[in-house]
Order: structure tokens, then sequence, then C-alpha cells
């Protein structure tokens, strides 16, 4: 692979109907599938948004945010990315700038590492 791919997930909560732990199982699963095909474990980066104010749901991002075992492929978005948009919805450029750097970000990481 040439270039990384990039996951985007949106959430306004915690999961339900499933354990707690299936995303994080799948961000390893998926970790460890590319390092024995011979790609870096970092060719598929995750970036994990939040909508919405639910302390659930930050507290589930934040568990997964400070495990150890995801976290070199897991970029989390310092905002609550419904309110940015909210916030700059009506500046075009502004509003352009920040979808590109929210989107850039996570590679960015990957390449500050």
């Amino acid at each position: 692979m040439e270039r990384p791919y990039l996951i985007i997930i949106v959430t306004d909560g915690c999961p339900t109907g499933e354990s707690e732990d299936e995303l994080r199982d799948a961000i390893l699963e998926c970790s460890k599938f590319l390092g024995a095909k011979g790609y870096r474990k970092d060719a598929v980066r995750f970036c994990l948004s939040q909508i919405g104010t639910d302390d659930d749901a930050k507290a589930f991002m934040n568990k997964l945010d400070m495990d150890h075992e995801v976290l070199e492929v897991l970029y989390r978005t310092p905002e609550l990315i419904d309110a940015r948009y909210d916030e700059l919805r009506h500046n075009k450029d502004e509003l352009e700038d920040w979808l590109l750097s929210m989107l850039l970000s996570p590679v960015q990481a990957l390449n500050a590492e």
C-alpha cells in the first residue's frame, strides 16, 4: 500500500447490543492482519470523532484513547465535530480549512511518530 487508509468513525454514543471492546478488538485484528501480510500495522489509520455530548460516549472514547494497544493506529479528534461545524458553517473558507485539517491530522500524526 503506497498510502495509509483512513477509516473515519463518527459516533454519538457508546456501543449497544455488542461488547464494549468490539471496536477495540476490530482495530487490533486489522493491525495484526496487516502485520501478518507484511504491511505496517499503521497502514490503516482510524480516526474517532464524537458528535453530541453524551457522557457515556465520552467515557468510551477516553477508554479507547488511553489504550496503549490501539494508540499507534487510533487518532481522536480533539473536539466535538458537530459543535465545531455549527461554529464554522457560515464561513466557507474556515470550514474548508477545518475539514481539510480534520482529514489530514490522523495521517500527519502518523508521520510525526
